[in-house]
């Protein structure tokens, strides 16, 4: 027999949170168990992120869940490419959001789903929501700030807004995956995703209006002036580039 279907009803929510929840987790997840006859969780590779045996949809987005990981693979690769300050404070910001989670989780002390409360972290707010939250707005923040004024012809700006258009997807389809997988309620991941975009407003505006004006500076740091061919210049191009 299949387990009975539980609710994720969360925890102190109002009754729109309550509706939201039930149309965007638990009608997928119940017609998921109905579809496999309650089959077990399987772990998907490496990664282990459970989703039920037969569930494609949960399998694929199984994959999604995974996208802070992949993000974070993606951003070494490019600074190691591109050699620029730019992703340096990024990554700072994003290990800030890791670090204000933690706290926060700490502080409110609300449990995951009944499916994965055996995990011993909590679920308020959501950590992958938080991520791709702040990747999200920053990466929206970058755009509109240096990259599309500078834009030569309408082309080169529908790139960057599709680009924009992208992470957004990535960051909607990870925190979906991480409702319908059981892993968090609809308002942890909604929190989280929230939470990551203020502070991502709060640190593109530390980095843009006070740190990125001594860029040139920073750059003729001899740590950081070996990794730069232009120690003096704000652009700070790579060796070799």
């Amino acid at each position: 027999l299949a387990s009975p279907i539980r609710f994720p009803v969360p925890f102190q929510t109002s009754a729109r949170s309550i509706i939201l929840c039930s149309l965007c987790s638990s009608i997928p997840r119940i017609a998921a168990v109905m579809a496999d006859g309650g089959s077990a969780l399987k772990p998907l590779g490496a990664f282990y992120v459970e989703y039920r045996e037969g569930d494609l949809l949960g399998h694929l987005l199984a994959y999604f869940s995974n996208a802070p990981i992949i993000v974070t693979a993606f951003i070494i690769g490019y600074w190691f490419r591109a050699r620029d300050l730019q992703t340096p404070f990024l990554s700072v910001g994003l290990v800030i959001c890791v670090g204000v989670n933690m706290v926060l989780k700490n502080i409110i002390k609300q449990p995951r789903p009944y499916e994965h409360a055996h995990l011993k972290t909590y679920g308020m707010p959501s950590d992958h929501a938080q991520f791709m939250g702040f990747l999200a707005t920053y990466f929206c923040r970058l755009l509109l700030a240096r990259a599309i004024p500078t834009c030569r012809n309408q082309l080169e700006s529908l790139g960057y807004f599709s680009a924009a258009l992208a992470v957004w997807c990535l960051t909607g389809m990870t925190c979906w995956s991480r409702v319908y997988l059981g892993y968090h309620y609809f308002d942890q991941v909604l929190i989280g995703c929230a939470v990551g975009g203020i502070l991502a407003l709060l640190w593109s505006t530390v980095v843009f209006n006070f740190i990125e004006p001594h860029f040139g500076t920073i750059a003729s740091w001899p740590l950081v002036n070996l990794f730069f061919e232009n120690p003096g210049s704000s652009q700070c191009h790579a060796k070799g580039s």
